[in-house]
């Protein structure tokens, strides 16, 4: 079989079968489905504010990426000031430039379209957000050594769309885009600013930074981020703001009276791809019209803390075969993400673990509550009636002899046991 009809599947088995012992041997893994949670119960798998984030490529293949495991849910406290975010594609004549993240929340307005000017969501000169550091490995198209791909997020409190629980937005060198979760699976595109003051949502577009255009290779790269983690043009960052919803969730336990069964848990012909190599990001191709939620407020949440997932692009040729130097380099540039000199605290809030090599504050600067009854029939309520995959819902089933699903990572949050047949890490 040549590498041309290796499908996008195949590709990242090949490459993953290799990987893993090796991830596993520096402390990392691949997750189809990364907890990316603004607020989760202390020691729980579940709480106030709980989102499963994946990425996806154009033919709906959903894409491992690296990361430490789920659980333990290592991350930086970092003020506000000390992140930086890349704005300007708000406007046709604006001149895109790094700003703090501090900046951009109180000029929230300004820098997304269609939201008023004034909105401001900030929660003070003092505000710390946690980060956490990812590496994405996307195979390339045989040909053109391109992919294209989005984010998506599906919010467990997010019921109706005209109440959502955060904002969610991704960012990288081109600009920001941003927009309110809602009650299913949620792409995130990048936002895209035309010349007529138009505003389109696109596709991630990641291409060998070997066989990029000329036009390509003139756009800037900037800063994005941490300190830690310096500047180009093969990462992509995203964030979720909690919001103050106006509809209070109350539900009753479940018919047979268990409330607690979530448990508490233009290519070169010469050119032949070798290895993992840098996918630089740009807008892809046309996705929908980009509009926000209309008739929605705009109050921050202020009991919940911001939280932001950076992504580092990688590709790979369709035969999934890499040098092992390479993915220890990777994972170097993973490991130095998390030695940022403004982090103010290094570990895992969910089990107040941590980082042995971190020299500052002992105890965690965010304090996570406990779960409570409230958070288990939210969580219940959600997954039993808006389950990620409402296709699915209306399929006769299979038999057993197929693969679990990409949704049984449903399953994987609420009991932290994967199905056997569950292709989840």
């Amino acid at each position: 079989m040549t590498s041309h009809n290796i499908s996008s599947n195949e590709t990242m088995k090949n490459f993953y079968n290799r990987a893993r012992p090796i991830l596993k041997a520096r402390g990392y893994t691949d997750v189809l489905v990364g907890w990316d949670d603004c607020t989760r119960g202390y020691g729980s798998t579940i709480g106030p504010n709980i989102s499963d984030w994946s990425f996806k490529l154009k033919d709906g293949t959903v894409l491992p990426f690296i990361r430490g495991p789920n659980y333990q849910d290592r991350t930086l406290t970092i003020p506000t000031k000390d992140l930086a975010i890349v704005v300007g594609n708000q406007k046709p004549d604006s001149k895109l430039e790094p700003i703090t993240f501090d900046k951009y929340l109180k000029n929230y307005g300004k820098y997304t379209p269609g939201v008023p000017d004034y909105v401001d969501l900030s929660a003070g000169p003092n505000e710390l957000v946690t980060i956490r550091f990812i590496a994405v490995v996307v195979p390339e198209e045989a040909e053109s050594h391109t992919a294209e791909g989005v984010w998506t997020s599906y919010n467990y409190q997010t019921l109706d769309r005209k109440d959502p629980k955060n904002f969610i937005g991704v960012s990288f060198h081109m600009g920001v885009g941003s927009r309110t979760d809602g009650p299913n699976c949620e792409p995130v595109y990048l936002v895209k600013t035309n010349l007529d003051g138009s505003y389109e949502n696109t596709w991630f577009r990641l291409t060998n930074e070997k066989t990029e255009t000329e036009e390509q290779k003139k756009i800037t790269a900037s800063v994005l981020g941490t300190r830690s983690t310096g500047s180009g043009r093969n990462r992509v960052q995203c964030f979720q703001i909690p919001r103050k919803q106006t509809k209070k969730q109350i539900f009753r336990g479940l018919s047979n009276g268990d409330e607690s069964f979530c448990g508490n848990s233009g290519v070169d012909e010469c050119y032949r791809p070798n290895g993992i190599s840098v996918a630089n990001v740009t807008f892809g191709s046309f996705a929908s019209k980009y509009s926000m939620e209309e008739g929605i407020t705009y109050e921050r949440d202020l009991e919940q803390n911001i939280t932001f997932t950076f992504g580092y692009y990688l590709s790979i040729p369709k035969s999934g075969q890499f040098n092992e130097t390479e993915l220890e380099n990777l994972m170097d540039v993973l490991d130095k993400s998390y030695k940022d000199t403004k982090a103010m605290w290094d570990g895992s809030l969910v089990t107040g673990k941590l980082n042995s090599s971190f020299k500052g504050n002992i105890e965690p600067l965010i304090q996570l509550p406990n779960v409570s009854k409230q958070d288990y029939l939210t969580f219940n309520q959600k997954i039993i009636h808006q389950s990620k995959n409402l296709e699915a819902m209306g399929k006769f089933p299979e038999g057993d002899e197929l693969e679990c699903p990409y949704d049984c990572a449903c399953a994987t949050r609420v009991n932290e046991l994967k199905p056997s047949k569950c292709i989840v890490s």
